[in-house]
């Protein structure tokens, strides 16, 4: 996983990914929902997701976990608050069909809870895989004796473990070390794409050449 050519996900498949006839015709959304914790992975889910969510019948949930006590100054630029700033936008423009909302904790037991919360909600969830380990967003999870699956991180391992019900994706961005590393500023701004990389962005609309495919394989 650290010598990886590109982003990778880890796709735990709870039988919702066979394809419901009523998504297929439009009849019924197929619901997802990405947890955001911050940092380069799940901004990299964030970018996976939004595409997702241009699907038409694909409801979409940004899930965004708050800190009580973490306030952002006014006037602070940020990529994280900048690639959710556009999502909303877009969101907002989608009548409904896509959503975004925040979750206001004080430790990990109370992001427990809310996962746990909304296992009725939805048929997949998204998540990156590593996240700051001194985050009190994850208080009292990151040095849990019973974590079975560390390659997953600590939510997804959560995911994993637990009796949940729907499919779960976890994703991981392209190790910095890589032959076409990307950084966070290329995630919100494409234009100013890393200098050494090779891939598009994840969001990109351009088309991988046979060539790219062969080192940045998708």
């Amino acid at each position: 996983m650290n010598k990886a050519p590109c982003s990778v996900g880890f796709l735990i498949d709870r039988g919702q990914l066979g394809g419901n006839p009523s998504v297929v015709i439009g009849k019924t959304f197929y619901r997802i929902a990405l947890l955001f914790f911050g940092g380069v992975d799940d901004l990299e889910a964030l970018a996976y997701g939004r595409r997702m969510a241009e699907h038409p019948n694909i409801s979409f949930t940004l899930v965004r976990f708050k800190h009580e006590r973490v306030h952002t100054e006014k006037g602070e630029i940020n990529p994280e608050h900048e690639l959710i700033r556009e999502y909303t936008i877009s969101a907002a423009r989608s009548k409904e069909k896509n959503q975004y909302r925040e979750e206001t904790v004080k430790d990990g037991s109370e992001t427990t809870q809310i996962i746990r919360s909304m296992e009725d909600g939805f048929d997949l969830v998204i998540v990156g895989c590593h996240h700051d380990p001194e985050s009190p967003l994850l208080l009292g999870l990151m040095d849990a004796d019973w974590v079975e699956c560390p390659e997953l991180g600590v939510i997804g391992d959560i995911l994993a473990a637990t009796d949940f019900t729907f499919s779960v994706l976890v994703v991981q961005q392209q190790p910095p070390t890589s032959t076409c590393s990307r950084s966070v500023q290329s995630l919100v701004f494409p234009a100013s794409f890393d200098d050494g990389g090779d891939c598009p962005p994840p969001h990109s609309t351009n088309p991988i050449s046979s060539d790219e495919s062969k080192r940045c394989p998708v």
